[in-house]
């Protein structure tokens, strides 16, 4: 049946038998049954018109192409097509297959490649990004500088206090560095004492006047209008009076404070209650005449007028001057109107005691009784005639106060004998304007066109101090009821000053009566910041205590025995104090009682230059006057522990590093002295350095807190700083006019201070060395300058035994420079100065 010869068995026996026979006949009927399918399959395959899909695949093609290949089926010429179809269509997949590997191959070659190039484009593109972000921030970074610098340098030009501490301030908002620090710095001290500053919608303020619990400001303006100000909150009360058409010549509370009586130089009068704002009186006044000046009785129950001729009251000429009275509850005239004669420049005011009225022109001074009234005394000026402002005590009724308008000099009169005192001291340079006695009658501001306002002592006839920070004339003075604070008005701005002095960027203090010799200034600071103990008395023979917070004595001075005292020094642990001075030996006493405690006797030969204690506490450095000597002490024994000698008279000044490895010893008025500094390891006593000064003469020497470096000053002005490592100085040198007796670090070592001979302390960036901000001004000879330990404030003490204690701090700076403006910079302003930038005030 295929066609090839087959073997028939006779007997079924055989075949049971016979194993390989059997095998054979398997085989067979399986190829049997593989042509049978491979037929079946053919046959449809060339019913279909030979369409592929009905080709054997897979396994079944494999097991017919082996089937075949062993030469054991007879296939007929369709079955070998259908199975050569197959095999073509396996080769046909087959290269397809292999095409389409390795296209997905070449693809993802490709794909790789464009990956990599995308990677690395995406890659230069983020470093572009990166790189365009960090220009465009540069960028940014340096508008704001340049922003930030333009906004200080401005605020320095700036006429206006507020403004000037608003951009001054904004600027350290936009960028805070060194640069805006010191903008800021140096607009805070250019009116250190000014503690608030107050804009109203007026055009030029004329007048000032306080109500008697200090509470409520009058301002009259030059448009006829009088503001009400609440002074504690410096916010404006109600709206403004309109109390005349043209300026306002005086504005003056009742002393009760019910009443506000406001002239103008139109010639109305009118009284105004204070809690309402409503005219309680427009009081009658002589036609054709002006209101120079309008006064309350001190009782308050009158109220007295001022009238003159236009002519005489802007000229120097003859004319006609009538004082009219009222009665304050009714607005009626009290009495007829007296008649005194107008010379220009009329002023009038009541006496303390009521009893007579004082009026002033250019000719003199005239005295009325103010209830006759008749005249009482004329006081010629003397000389050429001069225009004159005037006030009158509140204390004495004897005295008055006259501010020459030309020459911008202070005189006092005593109206009991006529004789006149020459204030000293001080002048302003331009036009003078208004004079005012402080209520309790011991101070005097005068105000000018100088844009200053002067501060002068009644008693001593001196003037105290000047503050300037106004644009043009000031023209208001006004003192708050305890004499504690000045309020001055220019433009349309109101300017309050603390005269106290506790509320200043300096506070001031006093720690001796009398002046003291320079080199006789000791000061320290306790560790805790509490206390500064400083040499008092008149031979500088006593230690005083002030409390810092209220730079108020703590007791009364004491006498450590030392003679003059030379240095000061508070133990580590604040509770004892190292003196040094004339005597020759050093002294430690209680912080507390002032009781001797330990005495380092037999030292020194001259007395004692300087003192320090070892970082902890248990021995003490003192440099010797005039021996050249150096000694370190046990402080619990008070024993000798070693002698450093210097040829030269070197060890006079003398240094302990914070960490106590190193001390550092210098010369000072030494006849041998050459201003060596030889810096010393204290657990061997071996040199670290020599440090070859400039000056013969040092005056100063300080670690800094690393002990990297150290400073000196010396008698030539010059202060260093020096690399201890190689014994040079780096940078360029802090230079002072005259000589530089102090200099110290501040806990931190980025801030140098310094002072100087010509009164001035410096702030300086110890990395830069550039100063920061203006110096601190000061009187007299600054002989030493130190920080506290928190490094937030600089104490400074003065010859004449005085001190200051300035803020220091930038954080304080920013907070002051808002609290004194008052306000932020307007939309308006932030428009003019900002256009680019958000309104953000600073100063919100």
């Amino acid at each position: 049946r295929t066609g090839s010869p087959t073997i028939e068995v006779a007997h079924e026996a055989l075949l049971r038998e016979w194993a390989r026979l059997r095998g054979w006949i398997d085989a067979a009927r399986e190829d049997v049954r593989l042509h049978r399918r491979l037929s079946a399959a053919a046959a449809e395959w060339a019913e279909s018109g030979r369409d592929q899909s009905f080709l054997p695949r897979g396994s079944q093609l494999d097991q017919l192409a082996s089937a075949t290949g062993t030469g054991g089926l007879a296939l007929t010429d369709v079955e070998r097509s259908f199975l050569a179809a197959g095999l073509d269509q396996r080769r046909t997949e087959e290269r397809a297959e292999r095409e389409r590997v390795e296209q997905k191959l070449r693809q993802n070659r490709r794909l790789r490649i464009a990956v990599g190039v995308i990677a690395v484009a995406l890659a230069a593109a983020i470093v572009a990004g990166l790189a365009a972000f960090r220009a465009q921030d540069r960028e940014a970074e340096a508008r704001s500088v340049a922003e930030a610098g333009r906004l200080g340098a401005l605020g320095l030009l700036e006429d206006q206090l507020d403004r000037s501490l608003l951009l001054a301030r904004e600027g350290v908002g936009i960028h805070d560095s060194l640069e805006t620090r010191s903008n800021l710095l140096a607009a805070l001290l250019r009116s250190p004492a000014a503690i608030g500053a107050t804009r109203l919608n007026g055009d030029v303020v004329r007048w000032l006047d306080l109500t008697a619990d200090g509470r409520l400001l009058a301002a009259g303006f030059g448009d006829g209008r009088v503001f009400l100000l609440d002074v504690r909150r410096r916010r404006q009360v109600g709206s403004p009076i309109r109390a005349a058409a043209a300026d306002v010549s005086k504005v003056e509370f009742s002393p009760d404070g019910s009443l506000l009586a406001v002239s103008s130089l139109e010639g109305r009068v009118g009284l105004w209650e204070t809690r309402t704002q409503a005219l309680r009186h427009r009081l009658q006044r002589p036609e054709g005449l002006l209101c120079a000046a309008v006064a309350f009785s001190p009782n308050g129950q009158t109220v007295a007028g001022l009238f003159v001729e236009e002519a005489a009251y802007f000229a120097p000429v003859p004319g006609r001057a009538v004082i009219v009275r009222w009665d304050a509850s009714t607005g009626r005239r009290v009495g007829s109107p007296v008649q005194v004669s107008s010379r220009g420049g009329d002023f009038m005011y009541y006496t303390s005691d009521g009893e007579r009225l004082v009026v002033v022109n250019h000719a003199g001074v005239t005295v009325v009784d103010a209830r006759t009234p008749r005249r009482v005394a004329t006081f010629p000026h003397g000389g050429r005639p001069r225009f004159f402002s005037i006030s009158v005590s509140p204390r004495d009724p004897q005295l008055v106060a006259l501010l020459s308008v030309t020459e911008g000099t202070v005189e006092f009169l005593d109206l009991a004998t006529g004789k006149r005192r020459q204030a000293v001291g001080g002048r302003h340079t331009e036009e003078a304007e208004r004079i005012r006695f402080s209520p309790d009658g011991r101070t005097l501001a005068t105000s000018a066109a100088d844009g200053k306002v002067i501060v002068w002592d009644v008693k001593s006839g001196r003037a105290r101090e000047t503050f300037p920070g106004h644009a043009g004339d000031v023209e208001g003075l006004a003192f708050s009821a305890d004499s504690r604070t000045l309020y001055s008005g220019a433009g349309s701005r109101i300017i309050a000053w603390d005269l106290g002095g506790s509320r200043r960027l300096g506070r001031p203090f006093r720690f001796s009566p009398s002046n003291l010799h320079p080199s006789l200034l000791a000061v320290a600071v306790s560790p805790d910041g509490s206390r500064i103990a400083v040499a008092s008395g008149d031979r500088a023979d006593r230690v005083a205590f002030l409390d810092i917070a209220t730079l108020r004595r703590l007791g009364t001075a004491f006498s450590p025995g030392v003679g003059a005292i030379a240095t000061l020094r508070f133990s580590p642990d604040g509770r004892s104090l190292a003196v040094g001075g004339k005597a020759d030996d050093a002294v430690l006493i209680d912080a507390s009682s002032g009781a001797t405690m330990r005495r380092f006797a037999r030292g020194h030969a001259g007395g004692v230059a300087s003192i320090r204690f070892s970082p902890d506490g248990r021995r003490l450095l003192t440099g010797g006057v005039a021996d050249g000597r150096a000694i370190i002490w046990e402080v619990r024994t008070g024993r000798r522990i070693r002698v450093l000698d210097e040829p030269g008279g070197q060890p006079t000044l003398v240094d302990w590093s914070e960490d106590g490895s190193m001390v550092a010893t210098a010369g000072s008025f030494h006849p041998e002295s050459d201003g060596t500094v030889v810096v010393w390891r204290t657990a061997d006593w071996s040199k670290v350095a020599t440090l070859e000064a400039d000056s013969r003469y040092s005056l100063a020497v300080d670690f800094s807190p690393d002990g990297a470096t150290i400073s000196t000053a010396g008698l030539d002005g010059i202060v260093r700083l020096w690399d201890i490592e190689t014994a040079e100085p780096f940078g360029r040198p802090l230079v002072h006019p005259g000589f530089a007796p102090s200099v110290e670090f501040d806990r931190t070592g980025e801030t140098l201070v310094t002072s100087s001979s010509d009164g001035n302390v410096r702030l300086w960036d110890a990395k830069s060395r550039r100063q920061i901000g203006s110096a601190l001004p000061g009187s007299g000879f600054a002989n030493r300058a130190g920080f506290t330990p928190d490094g937030k404030s600089v104490v400074v003490v003065y010859g004449a035994g005085v001190g200051l204690l300035w803020e220091v701090d930038p954080e304080r700076w920013k907070a002051r420079a808002c609290a004194v403006a008052g306000r932020s910079l307007t939309r308006e302003e932030w428009a003019e100065f900002l256009p680019d930038r958000a309104y953000e005030p600073a100063c919100a």
